[in-house]
């Protein structure tokens, strides 16, 4: 990302693969890049980030984005690990096991509809159990408030 650019990004996840992250909130991953190589060189302030996941092709109730609903409005536990990629967020699993009941695919119709959400509600991509190929498109809103 650059300071003259506009991104956006697509996710691809094949059926039977490993291609999927665990549960996070996208924040996470901005706080871990501040001040360092990774932070995105944003020409301009800005208050609040939101993300937009749009459905693409092979995506349905079962085999997409889930949520915790109301978890952007909590304080959850994060460490940050080292990995051959550098840092990552990690959620406690302890948290994550108390709410895994409450992980939900915000959508019902999968051909006329994205959703828009804060970006420190705690999300995942679960694994892709179909005969499809799943893509999905994310973009990234800065606010100034």
């Amino acid at each position: 990302l650059n300071h003259d650019s506009y991104d956006c990004f697509w996710r691809c996840v094949r059926p039977g693969k490993p291609d999927v992250g665990a549960a996070h909130c996208d924040f996470q991953f901005w706080e871990i890049a501040k001040g360092t190589s990774q932070e995105a060189p944003i020409p301009f302030d800005y208050d609040e980030r939101w993300k937009i996941w749009v459905p693409l092709m092979g995506c349905d109730s079962t085999n997409s984005l889930q949520v915790v609903p109301g978890s952007h409005a909590e304080d959850v536990p994060t460490n940050r690990i080292l990995t051959k990629n550098g840092y990552k967020p990690v959620i406690d699993p302890s948290w994550l096991e108390r709410k895994e009941k409450l992980f939900t695919c915000p959508l019902a119709n999968f051909t006329d509809y994205c959703v828009l959400f804060h970006d420190k509600l705690v999300h995942r991509g679960p694994p892709n159990n179909t005969k499809n190929l799943r893509l999905s498109g994310e973009l990234t809103i800065l606010l100034k408030l």
